[in-house]
């Protein structure tokens, strides 16, 4: 019996075969690379290439679809399977590992749901809030959340940014806690005087929320002791409040003609950077971006003084994708054939309109068209991904595969 004697390509060295899958961030097409022979399959599992990129989730008319950056300024686009109970969610995150933040209801609902092997876990829908010299539960809206860990991970602790209707105020904002897999909200913080909740990420072993007044607030949150399942402990909660060194005027607003629309958190080796997005207004496409990096320094008397510094436009090789409790970094040099910049999604919707979750389904029109990248030199932004139009479920978001 004659063996067909393996093809060509069957034989290429370790190193060509990398060097071709860096060139394949799109985690669709990468699953096709390993199907092509079994030599290839092994050494993809034994030489693992750099993860691949984040892709845009869309909820378009036409059904779900996921876009990747796949080289300059082209993207490959296809459609995925999102179950029929969650095409009409509302998503506000994700996590590694194909993890998505959503509200089945719009403004209840809250879930995790994983888009590989549809694992879900339910997340809050009520909190209980500490007023004056009482308790009070109250209906709550998840604005963003982020994890410490993987929610298969055991200990595992969800941080984000809630609002709940209490008296005397409507829309009253909180940080909030809950063990992953809990639906009980176990820890709430009312964060006066700190001004708005911008965004959150875990760093340093820590939950940092960060504000409209540049301060971050910084808390320590950890499962109780055995005995106390579903508890969750904040060490410490600190203000932390930065000084903006050595760059353009700037006042509450923003730089001149451009006003700060979203700043969001993003861990990059192994610090803490702050993104700025720029617009005219709150509806405007965005315009530009700027990009910080927290440096600590500590003083002779023995206390820390924190400030930004800014990084150059070319960000020393970053690939920052960033999204409200979702911006991760990645290193470009890792990925031929990409550039270092900022790539973002359009999230005009719920900072401008945090009312529209409440919104009947006709009424509501979440903005899906703004997302793309800021890059080169001078740096500019191209748009990707075609419009879809507004939607009446959800913004766009990134997911992690």
């Amino acid at each position: 019996m004659d063996v067909s004697p393996a093809p060509p390509w069957a034989e290429l060295p370790d190193a060509v075969l990398l060097g071709i899958v860096r060139r394949i961030p799109c985690a669709f097409d990468r699953a096709h690379v390993g199907e092509i022979c079994r030599s290839w399959r092994r050494t993809l599992l034994q030489i693992p290439p750099p993860r691949p990129l984040p892709g845009i989730l869309l909820l378009t008319p036409h059904g779900p679809t996921l876009s990747f950056v796949v080289a300059g300024d082209a993207w490959c686009t296809h459609p995925v399977f999102v179950p029929e109970a969650f095409r009409r969610a509302r998503y506000f995150g994700s996590y590694d590992d194909s993890w998505l933040f959503l509200a089945v209801g719009q403004d209840n609902g809250h879930a995790l749901f994983n888009l590989t092997d549809s694992q879900e876990e339910e997340l809050p829908n009520w909190g209980t809030f500490q007023l004056h010299d009482r308790e009070l539960e109250a209906e709550i809206l998840l604005v963003a959340a982020t994890l410490s860990s993987s929610p298969n991970v055991h200990g595992s602790v969800a941080g984000g940014i809630l609002t709940a209707d209490l008296p005397p105020a409507n829309s009253m904002e909180h940080i909030a806690f809950w063990r992953t897999g809990s639906d009980v909200m176990s820890k709430t913080i009312r964060t006066s005087g700190v001004g708005l909740l911008e965004d959150v990420a875990y760093h340093d072993e820590a939950f940092h929320f960060l504000t409209l007044d540049d301060i971050i607030v910084v808390c320590r949150a950890s499962m109780a002791e055995p005995w106390s399942p579903g508890k969750i402990v904040v060490v410490d909660e600190v203000n932390v409040s930065i000084e903006l060194g050595n760059i353009a005027p700037r006042d509450e607003l923003g730089y001149r003609d451009l006003r700060i629309v979203a700043s969001y958190l993003v861990e990059s080796r192994n610090d803490l950077l702050m993104v700025e997005k720029l617009a005219p207004n709150l509806l405007s496409p965005a315009s530009a971006f700027r990009v910080f990096q927290m440096i600590k320094e500590r003083l002779h008397d023995g206390q820390v003084h924190y400030s930004w510094e800014e990084l150059t436009t070319k960000l020393d090789g970053r690939m920052l994708f960033v999204g409200q409790g979702c911006s991760r970094s990645y290193e470009a040099a890792n990925y031929p054939g990409l550039d270092a910049g900022v790539y973002f999604l359009d999230d005009r919707s719920t900072r401008h309109d945090p009312k529209i979750p409440f919104q009947e389904a006709r009424a509501r029109r979440y903005l899906c068209s703004d997302n793309g990248k800021w890059s080169g030199t001078p740096p500019q932004i191209k748009l990707c991904v075609p419009d879809p139009g507004p939607s009446n479920h959800s913004p766009p978001v990134w997911l992690f595969p």
